[in-house]
């Protein structure tokens, strides 16, 4: 799943972008 930034990718970060790990 793309968040924005492959590098904070972390729970956080993708929650914030409404995507999942």
């Amino acid at each position: 799943p793309k968040c924005g930034n492959p590098v904070l990718n972390s729970d956080v970060f993708c929650s914030r972008c409404g995507t999942t790990l």
